[in-house]
């Protein structure tokens, strides 16, 4: 998997999830390739949902005590974040970036940009 990944942090604040929900020590793998793959297939909600089911997905991981899925998602989602980003700095050379909410774990809303 060659694409960059988000810093941790960033990831924390684009998604709400917090530091008790973040699994670490997977290496990329063609198969988190596979696994990003299938959610953009999805990309037709948007990408905050494709983000939103990625996040969800972890939680229900470790709600089943599935550490290893919950830290290959995050491999997913970092690289489906910093795709976003990536295209997000190129638009906004002609533009402004946009400015999206996205609910926390509590419901409340949060603002990121991109």
């Amino acid at each position: 998997m060659t694409a960059r990944q988000i810093a941790i942090q960033q990831c924390y604040t684009l998604t709400g999830l917090g530091s008790h929900e973040v699994v670490l020590g997977v290496t990329p793998t063609a198969r988190h390739d596979s696994l990003h793959a299938s959610y953009l297939l999805n990309l037709g909600r948007g990408w905050e949902g494709v983000r939103n089911t990625i996040v969800a997905d972890i939680r229900a991981s470790l709600d089943l005590g599935a550490s290893k899925q919950a830290a290959d998602l995050l491999i997913v989602l970092r690289r489906f974040l910093s795709e976003r980003l990536e295209a997000t700095s190129v638009r906004s050379l002609n533009g402004p970036a946009e400015i999206v909410t996205f609910p926390s774990r509590n419901g409340d809303r949060r603002a990121a940009c991109c």
